[in-house]
């Protein structure tokens, strides 16, 4: 959706563009959070985990300088990314 084009401010499109863009991401929030409750247990499970931590983050997030904890949190992520099956 986000790939659209916006409506014309002030408009009843705009105005139902922004409601249908609302209920994305607080759907995609929900299932971020249900995902989260489940444990990856197997390679695969942590692979693809890893996988949709690294494809939601801003791309300044990934490649920017940042603090240590973020670092390692990435860095995890990049080495599950990589763990064949």
């Amino acid at each position: 959706m986000s790939k659209q084009p916006e409506p014309a401010c002030n408009t009843p499109e705009a105005d139902a563009y922004e409601a249908r863009f609302d209920a994305l991401v607080m759907e995609e929030c929900d299932c971020l959070e249900e995902l989260a409750a489940i444990p990856a247990l197997t390679p695969q499970g942590q692979r693809l985990k890893a996988e949709i931590i690294l494809a939601l983050l801003p791309e300044h997030l990934r490649y920017s300088e940042m603090d240590g904890e973020t670092q390692l949190i990435l860095s995890l992520a990049r080495d599950l990314g990589c763990v064949v099956s």
